[in-house]
């Protein structure tokens, strides 16, 4: 996994984590509104339905990046296969031209 995309996902953990702090904390105060400053450019008031999105969509692009990051190694495997097969057939049609 290259540096970007670690920083990526380390960061959208980042942000699950806090949202759903902020969530655990509005529930065990019973507020319905929390003033947010850390994570936007401009400071919101988020309901909990706003936090609840936020965590999900978070949780999507994460789940999209580990996707990205497993299909690269499902296509590098491909390759490798395909390569293998090839020096194998090679070497087998080499060994069948030899021995006749």
């Amino acid at each position: 996994m290259n540096k970007k995309r670690r920083l990526k996902i380390k960061n959208l953990e980042k942000r699950i984590e806090h949202f759903k702090t902020i969530y655990q904390i509005m529930n065990s105060n019973n507020q319905k509104y929390h003033l947010e400053k850390e994570w936007f450019d401009d400071v919101i008031l988020l309901s909990k339905k706003d936090i609840e999105n936020e965590i999900n969509k978070l949780y999507l692009e994460l789940f999209e990046v580990l996707k990205k990051e497993k299909e690269i190694k499902y296509e590098i495997l491909a390759i490798v296969l395909s390569v293998i097969i090839s020096i194998v057939t090679s070497i087998m049609v080499s060994y069948l031209l030899t021995n006749k």
